[in-house]
């Protein structure tokens, strides 16, 4: 009886030393040597866990994942397509060179143009390199010659009076043109827009011709209207004079009266003198008995 007695008792004793060691992990306090409470205020209180902290070297809020979207594409996706793309373009262009210039010694078969891009940079930088020599030759040059290393400045023409103007007319003979810097457009010199995806099909690569040279024209300039009126049905906006060379063309008589005399049109010089003046008529003599010296 006494054994059993004691044997109870120890069991009973390590369940409470098991139930102090609880208590004290929940209460923050250490394990007590017997009974269920557990002494507490003999030991040191456990520090309470912290967050997790970001990473070194990254504050704010964390990046939003790609993944998180349906439309995001691989940039080395990307990169290939530009790549396809670019070649699409190349094979294209090469196909065209066939009935455009297929003899050509430029454009070559296997045009590439990112060669082409390459071969221009160095040939700009080459450029660069020798405009910046002979700038300094010649300041040198000036400076071995006793003059001041910058050439005196030249005034620009009319001193820009002429952006001062505002008109259409050409700083020269004050034609009309439409090379003008202040070009003012209205009803009488309209702007031609760029032509319609209709005209440009049109006038595109797809257009019905008998020989492949002649598949292709440029549009041609159009008085802007809204677009309610066919392409075909606006007008085209008139050239000026000035850039009008092709018109008018010289007749057959005209061209003849150019290199040939003709008695009967020609003036006598007194009505010569009554047309162009005294002076200038005496001037045209002396330079005309000059030239028969020489």
């Amino acid at each position: 009886m006494g054994g059993r007695s004691s044997r109870r008792g120890g069991a009973r004793g390590g369940r409470g030393g098991q139930g102090g060691n609880r208590g004290g992990q929940r209460g923050g306090g250490s394990m007590g040597s017997g009974g269920r409470g557990g002494g507490g205020s003999g030991g040191q209180q456990r520090a309470s866990p912290q967050p997790p902290q970001p990473p070194p070297g990254l504050t704010g809020p964390r990046p939003v994942s790609h993944t998180q979207s349906n439309k995001w594409i691989a940039p080395r996706i990307i990169a290939d397509q530009a790549i396809q793309a670019q070649r699409h373009r190349h094979a294209h262009l090469n196909r065209r060179r066939d009935g455009f210039c297929p003899r050509s010694d430029i454009w070559p078969q296997d045009y590439d143009i990112n060669t082409h891009r390459t071969f221009i940079a160095r040939d700009r930088a080459s450029m660069t390199r020798l405009i910046r020599d002979r700038n300094r030759r010649i300041a040198q040059e000036r400076i071995d010659a006793g003059l001041p290393t910058d050439p005196p400045s030249i005034n620009p023409p009319f001193n820009l009076r002429h952006l001062n103007w505002e008109n259409n007319l050409s700083s020269v003979l004050a034609r009309p043109t439409i090379f003008a810097i202040n070009q003012h457009l209205g009803r009488t010199d309209p702007e031609a827009d760029w032509p319609e995806a209709h005209e440009q099909k049109y006038e595109g690569d797809d257009r019905i011709a008998t020989d492949p040279l002649h598949a292709r024209f440029l549009p041609h300039p159009r008085v802007p209207s809204n677009g309610t009126v066919n392409w075909q049905q606006r007008p085209f906006v008139p050239q000026q004079l000035l850039e009008n060379f092709h018109f008018p063309i010289p007749t057959n008589v005209e061209i003849f009266l150019r290199s040939h005399r003709v008695n009967e049109l020609e003036v006598s010089d007194e009505i010569g003198a009554d047309l162009i003046g005294e002076d200038l008529m005496q001037r045209l003599d002396e330079l005309w008995e000059e030239e028969q010296e020489e």
